[in-house]
C-alpha cells in the first residue's frame, strides 16, 4: 500500500483540535445584539488574545475562530466577558467536516476498526454509503440517506406511507412532486432544483440558504416564464404529433428535446432524410418557442390598466423598453498609462477630481488675489439675536422631509425613506442634534465626506478623466438640515433683495421659461426696428469645482449675516473630503480644496454670477479673474440674429484674445434658437426625437392587446406631449406650415392610443381621447405661463411693458411678429379676460414663525345625513352657551350661474358683496372669512367666534403652506396681525341648511349680494376660468362638424368609459368614428370602395349595425 501519507489531506485542516465556539449569554434575556462590537473585540483580546475571526450569528451568539490549542483551552474556562456572564462550548458542526473515502480493500473490515485506525488524521466516525446499482438513490426524500430518515415509512414507488417499495406494485407517484415516476428517478423536476442547488453551493462556496435563494431566483417560476404562459387547455399546445417523425410533442415533453434527440441520430446516421427530419423538428420547436414569447409578452404588455399605479406603470414601461441599462466600468488613459483594474480607476478619476478644485487649477492673477483676501479673517460673531438664528422647530423638520426627494444615501447609508417613518419620538431625538449642531456651531465630521459617482459627459470620450461629472453623494441626514438652513436663507435673501430680479433657476417662482421668453422678446424688437442683435452665450469651466469658499462667504458677511446661519455654511463648506466609487471599489480619500459638492441642497444657492454682453465682456472676464471663475471661449457661442439677406461680416468677439465661435444656430435651456428665428431647426429634431419615442407606445400595444386607452394617454402625455409642450410659448411664434409638422406625431399618437383605423378625421381623434389639438394646447401653456408670471412679484416678464415707438412700428410693419407678452394680451382681449391677477408673498411669514391655526367641530361626532336638523339646533345652542362671551359671526360663500357672493352675518348688521364670475366658491367662502377680520379690527371688543361651513376653507388654513390659497395666506398674516393686538378669535365649523339662523342669513344675503367688491383675481381661479373657457371653445367647433360620423354618435364632447379588453375597445373606438378595415381599407390601397349588392351604396358602419 505504500508509506503513509502524512496529514493534512485534501481539505483537512492540520488542527487537532477545536477552533470554532460559540458563546452565548447567561442570561436568556439578553444576546449579544445589543452590546457594542468594540467591547466585545476588546474583551475578547484582553482574554485570550488575538483570534482569527469573531462574528454575531442570527440567534444573537458570539461565532469565535480561535488561532491555537492555548487559546481553545483558554475560551473553554472563560465564565464572563468584561461584565457580562457568558458560557462557552464548541460549535457542533464547524469543527468537524465529512468526506468519502472509496476503497475496496476497506470493504471486509469493521467500522471501529477503521475509526480507531484513522483515528490520528483526526477521523471520529465512520459510516458506510450503500449505493443501488440502477444508479438512483435509495432516498425517497432530498437531504439525508434511509438510514438516517426520521420521518414516516414511505414508499418511493407509490408515495403512500406504511410499507417499502421492494414489493410495491401501484401506480408511480413520487413524494417530492407528486408526478407519475418513482421518487428517487432523476426526471423528477425537485430532484434537478436539489441538484443544481448542491452545485451551485460547492461551486460558489456559499450556504444552502444562498444557494437554494441564488437558484429559486434563476427558475422562472410557474405561470411566468415564456412557455408557462401557453394555454394548455388548446389542443394545438396540449398534445401535437410531429408530422416528420410521429413524435407527441406536449408542454411537459417540448419539442427541444426532440430536435436534440433527431440531432443525435443524424450525428451517427447522416443521412439527408435524418438532416431533413431534424431541421423540421427544429423549426418546430423554434415556432412554439416564439408563440410562447409572443403569449408572455401579450400578458404582461395588457396587465396595464387604468387601475395601474403610476410607479407600476413607469417600471413595467421601463422594464418593457429596455431602458435598464448595465453599468460598465470605463478604461482611463493617463499620457502613456492605461487604468483598467477598478481600484486604480477610482483613484486616478478622484486624482482628477480633486487637481480640478486644487488652488494650483487658477491662474496665477487670481492666485494672488485670493491669498491676498483671505489674510483677513471673517468674524460672523453675532452682536444681537438675529430670528433666523433661532433654535429649528419641528414644524421645520417635517417640512424639509416631506418636500425631499428620494435621492441616494451617503456614506452613512441612512434614506430619506427611513428618516420619513420615523416616530414622534425619533424625530424629537433628530431635532434635539440638529439644534445642538446649530447652536454649539459643531458640525459632524462625517458630513464633510461625499461618495462620488462619475457620470461621464454626452458626447465624450470615456476614456479621459477629464470627460466625467463628479455627483457627490453626501448623508441624507445632512441633506436634511441643509434643506431646514436653505429655508432660512433664501428667506433672508428675498426679503433683503439680495437675488437680482433676472435671476430664474432654482428660486420659487421662476423657471427656465423666462429666460427664452426673455431673449426671444429682445430678438423681435431687434427685428422690427431693423437692427442686429448679437447674443453671446458663455460656459464657465468647473463652476461648482472652483467655486471660490471665501469669495462666498465674503459676500453673505457684506450682505450682513451673522451667527448660526453664516457660521454652518462656512462649517459646511470647509475641509470636504470625498472618495470616488466604481462599482464596488472606492478610491482613497482626497480633499477638496475649493468648489462646492454637486448635489448638495445648498450648492445651488452657493453659485450666482451676473452674465452680459459684448461691451461689458472684459469687464465679466475681469470679474471672473477675481472670483475665480474662467469662461471657456472654445464652448461658448456667438449668435447674430438678423433677418436681412445682404451679406454682412460676422461679429469679432474674444475672450483673452481666443476668438468666440460664430454660429447661424444655438441651443439655449432646450430650445434651439437659429438666426432667424424660424425655429425650424428646433422643431425638426423634436419632431425626430418624438418620432422614435411612438416606438414605445407601438410596442405596448397592439389592435388585438396591449394596455387600455388610459394607460397609453398618460404615458403619451408623459413621455412625448410634455417635449411637445416645453418651450412652446416661443417656438409657437413661427409658421403654421412649420408647425404642423408636429401634428403629424400629435394624431399618430392618438391613433395609436385610440386604435383608431389610419383614415379616421383628426377631429374624431381628439373627441375620442379627448385630447385638444396642438394649437389650443399652446395657447393654453402661453395663456397659463403668462398669468403664473403676472402673479409672482417682481417677476421679469411682467415687468416688460413695450414702448410706444415699438407699438407704433409694429402696427406699420404687420409682418413682424409681435413678442410673447403682445402675443398673449391679444388672446386675452380676444377672450375677454383682462383682468388683474392678485400677486403672490412666497415669503409671508419666515420659515422659523409659520401661523398655527385650529377651529372647533362641536358636531364631529354627528352624520348630517343620518341626524335630524335638530339635533344640530340643539348641539349648536350648547355650544353657543359654552362660548357666550364671544361675540359669533356667521360667514358663507355662493356661486351661481352668473352670480359670486359671500355674506358675512354680525349680531346687529350684515355684510355682503359680490365678486367676479370667475371666482370659486371656495374663494368666495375665503373672502367672506377676510371681510370678517377686517370688520372687526377697529372694534373695541377683542372675543369673536367666527361661524362658517366650509370645512374646507378652514382645512386649508389649518394646514399652512407656501403655496396655499393666496387669500388664505392673507387671513393667516391678518390673523396674526389681530393675535398681536391682543385680540381672541375662535373659528368653529358650523353644518349648512340645517336650521342654524345664523348661517342661513349669511347664505341668503351671499346669494343675492349687490354691491361689487374690487379685488384682483387669484391665479387658480382664472386658470381653471381659461381653461374652461378653451374646452367651450373647441365643442363650439365640433358642431360645425355635422358631416362627421362620430358627431352622430357623440354629438357633444366628454369622457367615455374605456373597456379593460383592448381588442373589445378598439372594436368598439372604429365603429364609433365609423372608418373600419371593411368601410375603408379602399382609400389606402387605391381600390375601389365597397358598394351594397342590394341598394348600390358604398358600405358604412350605419347600415352594417343596424
Amino acid at each position: 500500500m505504500g508509506p503513509l501519507k502524512q496529514p493534512p489531506f485534501s481539505g483537512q485542516s492540520s488542527n487537532n483540535f477545536d477552533t470554532f465556539y460559540i458563546k452565548r449569554v447567561s442570561d436568556r434575556d439578553e444576546t449579544f445584539s445589543s452590546v457594542s462590537p468594540f467591547l466585545v473585540e476588546k474583551a475578547i483580546t484582553g482574554s485570550v488574545g488575538t483570534v482569527t475571526s469573531t462574528k454575531l450569528m442570527r440567534s444573537g451568539d458570539l461565532l469565535v475562530e480561535v488561532a491555537s490549542r492555548k487559546q481553545a483551552q483558554q475560551i473553554l474556562r472563560l465564565n464572563s466577558l468584561s461584565t457580562i456572564a457568558i458560557s462557552a462550548q464548541p460549535h457542533v458542526t464547524l469543527n468537524t467536516s465529512k468526506g468519502v473515502i472509496t476503497c475496496g480493500r476497506l470493504l471486509n473490515l469493521s467500522n471501529e476498526e477503521i475509526t480507531q485506525e484513522l483515528g490520528g488524521q483526526g477521523v471520529k466516525d465512520v459510516r458506510r454509503i450503500n449505493i443501488r446499482r440502477d444508479g438512483v438513490s435509495s432516498a425517497s426524500v432530498f437531504g439525508h440517506s434511509k438510514t438516517n430518515c426520521r420521518g414516516t415509512l414511505t414508499c418511493a414507488r407509490c408515495a403512500a406511507a406504511g410499507h417499502e417499495s421492494t414489493d410495491c406494485t401501484a401506480v408511480e407517484k413520487c413524494v417530492n412532486c407528486d408526478g407519475k415516476h418513482i421518487s428517487f428517478s432523476r426526471s423528477c423536476p425537485k430532484w434537478k432544483v436539489e441538484k443544481e442547488v448542491v452545485a451551485t453551493k460547492y461551486k460558489q462556496n456559499i450556504s444552502f440558504p444562498e444557494a437554494r435563494r441564488l437558484v429559486k431566483a434563476q427558475t422562472p417560476p410557474d405561470g411566468k416564464s415564456y412557455a408557462s404562459v401557453v394555454d394548455k387547455s388548446h389542443p394545438v399546445y396540449q398534445t401535437t404529433n410531429c408530422p416528420h417523425c410521429n413524435y407527441v410533442v406536449t408542454m411537459s415533453n417540448p419539442v427541444p428535446s426532440t430536435s436534440k434527440k433527431l440531432w443525435n441520430i443524424f450525428r451517427r446516421y447522416p443521412t439527408t432524410e435524418h438532416h431533413t427530419a431534424f431541421k423540421r423538428a427544429k423549426a418546430l420547436s423554434r415556432r412554439i418557442r416564439h408563440r410562447s414569447q409572443r403569449e408572455s409578452w401579450i400578458n404582461f404588455v395588457s396587465s396595464l390598466t387604468s387601475s395601474t399605479s403610476s410607479k407600476q406603470l413607469w417600471k413595467k414601461v421601463k422594464a418593457a423598453n429596455g431602458i435598464y441599462r448595465e453599468f460598465s466600468i470605463p478604461v482611463l488613459t493617463t499620457g502613456n498609462v492605461t487604468h483598467s483594474a477598478p481600484l486604480d480607476i477610482a483613484n486616478t478619476l478622484g486624482h482628477t477630481f480633486a487637481q480640478v478644485s486644487a488652488t494650483d487649477s487658477y491662474r496665477p492673477d487670481f492666485v494672488a488675489i485670493k491669498n491676498r483676501a483671505e489674510r483677513t479673517p471673517l468674524r460672523f460673531i453675532a452682536r444681537s439675536t438675529l430670528p433666523y438664528n433661532s433654535e429649528f422647530r419641528m414644524f421645520e423638520l417635517e417640512t424639509a422631509l416631506s418636500r425631499a426627494h428620494d435621492t441616494s444615501p451617503g456614506p452613512d447609508g441612512i434614506t430619506y425613506n427611513m428618516l420619513r417613518h420615523l416616530n414622534t419620538t425619533s424625530l424629537s431625538h433628530l431635532l434635539f442634534l440638529f439644534n445642538r449642531i446649530w447652536t454649539e456651531q459643531k458640525y459632524p465630521s462625517q458630513w464633510h465626506e461625499a461618495i462620488v459617482i462619475p457620470i461621464l459627459k454626452p458626447g465624450k470620450d470615456p476614456s479621459n478623466p477629464l470627460h466625467y461629472r463628479p455627483i457627490a453623494l453626501t448623508s441624507c441626514l445632512c441633506k436634511t438640515f441643509e434643506h431646514m438652513v436653505n429655508a432660512r436663507l433664501i428667506f433672508e435673501l428675498e426679503k433683503q433683495g439680495c437675488i437680482p430680479p433676472l435671476k430664474s433657476g432654482f428660486r420659487r417662482g421662476g423657471s427656465t421659461f423666462d429666460n427664452l421668453v426673455l431673449l426671444e422678446t429682445q430678438i423681435r424688437n431687434s427685428f422690427v426696428r431693423r437692427n442686429h442683435l448679437v447674443s453671446i452665450l458663455f460656459d464657465t469651466e468647473k463652476a461648482y469645482d472652483r467655486a471660490w469658499r471665501y469669495g462666498i462667504l465674503s459676500t453673505l458677511f457684506n450682505f450682513g449675516f451673522r451667527g448660526n446661519l453664516p457660521v454652518f455654511l462656512k462649517n459646511f463648506l470647509s475641509h470636504r473630503t470625498f472618495r470616488v466609487r466604481v462599482g464596488n471599489c472606492f478610491s482613497n480619500h482626497f480633499i477638496q480644496a475649493e468648489g462646492v459638492p454637486q448635489g448638495s441642497v445648498l450648492s445651488s444657492n452657493m453659485n450666482t454670477i451676473e452674465r452680459q454682453l459684448q461691451n461689458a465682456v472684459n469687464k465679466l472676464v475681469a470679474w471672473c479673474d477675481k472670483n475665480g471663475h474662467a469662461i471657456s471661449a472654445e464652448k461658448s457661442r456667438c449668435v447674430l440674429f438678423c433677418r436681412k439677406r445682404n451679406i454682412h461680416l460676422d461679429p469679432n468677439i474674444q475672450i483673452r484674445n481666443a476668438p468666440v465661435p460664430v454660429v447661424n444656430e444655438i441651443r439655449f435651456l432646450g430650445v434651439i434658437f437659429d438666426r432667424k428665428l424660424a425655429f425650424l431647426p428646433h422643431i425638426l429634431p423634436l419632431r425626430t426625437k418624438c418620432e422614435r419615442s411612438l416606438n414605445i407606445l407601438k410596442v405596448l400595444s397592439r389592435t388585438s392587446w396591449g394596455a387600455d386607452q388610459t394607460s397609453l394617454l398618460r404615458i403619451y402625455q408623459a413621455v412625448i406631449l410634455s417635449s411637445i409642450n416645453y418651450g412652446c410659448m416661443v417656438y409657437g411664434s413661427a409658421r403654421p406650415t412649420v408647425l404642423r409638422r408636429l401634428d403629424t406625431i400629435h394624431h399618430s399618437a392618438l391613433r395609436i392610443c385610440s386604435g383608431a383605423f389610419r383614415t379616421s378625421p383628426v377631429e374624431s381623434l381628439y373627441v375620442i381621447c379627448h385630447q385638444l389639438p396642438l394649437h389650443l394646447r399652446r395657447q393654453k401653456i402661453s395663456a397659463l405661463y403668462f398669468f403664473r408670471a403676472q402673479s409672482v412679484p417682481r417677476h421679469p416678464i411682467s415687468q416688460i411693458t413695450l414702448p410706444a415707438f415699438l407699438h407704433r412700428l409694429y402696427a406699420a410693419r404687420p409682418s413682424r411678429i409681435l413678442p410673447f407678452c403682445e402675443r398673449d394680451k391679444m388672446l386675452l382681449h380676444d377672450s375677454d379676460l383682462n383682468v388683474t391677477i392678485q400677486s403672490s408673498d412666497f415669503f409671508c411669514f419666515p420659515p422659523w414663525d409659520v401661523p398655527h391655526f385650529s377651529y372647533l367641530n362641536p358636531f364631529s361626532g354627528f352624520d348630517k345625513s343620518s341626524t335630524a336638523p335638530v339635533s344640530f339646533q340643539q348641539l349648536f345652542h350648547h355650544h353657543r352657551y359654552r362660548y357666550s362671551s364671544f361675540i359669533p359671526i356667521f360667514t358663507d360663500g355662493s356661486k351661481s350661474d352668473g352670480h359670486v357672493g359671500c355674506g358675512v352675518v354680525f349680531p346687529s348688521d350684515t355684510l355682503s358683496y359680490r365678486l367676479h364670475n370667475y371666482c370659486s366658491v371656495f374663494t368666495a367662502e375665503l373672502v367672506a372669512i377676510f371681510c370678517a377680520l377686517q370688520e372687526i379690527s377697529p372694534s373695541r371688543q377683542r372675543k369673536f367666534i367666527i361661524c362658517t361651513d366650509s370645512m374646507c376653507a378652514l382645512e386649508t388654513l389649518s394646514h399652512y403652506d407656501t403655496q396655499m390659497h393666496l387669500v388664505g395666506l392673507e387671513i393667516l398674516s391678518f390673523l396674526q396681525f389681530l393675535w398681536n393686538k391682543s385680540f381672541n378669535i375662535i373659528f368653529c365649523w358650523v353644518p349648512s341648511h340645517v336650521g342654524i339662523s345664523g348661517n342661513e342669513t349669511a347664505d341668503a344675503i351671499a346669494k343675492f349680494a349687490s354691491a361689487f367688491l374690487p379685488r384682483a383675481l387669484p391665479y387658480v381661479d382664472i386658470k381653471k376660468f381659461f381653461v374652461s373657457r378653451l374646452f367651450s371653445l373647441w365643442p363650439q367647433k365640433w358642431d360645425l362638424l355635422t358631416n362627421n360620423k362620430l358627431h352622430s354618435v357623440k354629438p357633444s364632447i366628454g369622457l367615455w368609459p374605456i373597456l379593460p379588453i383592448r381588442r373589445v375597445d378598439v372594436k368598439l373606438t372604429r365603429l364609433r368614428i365609423g372608418h373600419t378595415r371593411f368601410t375603408h381599407k379602399h382609400l389606402i390601397f387605391g381600390e375601389r370602395a365597397p358598394v351594397c349588392p342590394t341598394c348600390h351604396q358604398n358600405f358604412t358602419v350605419h347600415p352594417i349595425l343596424i
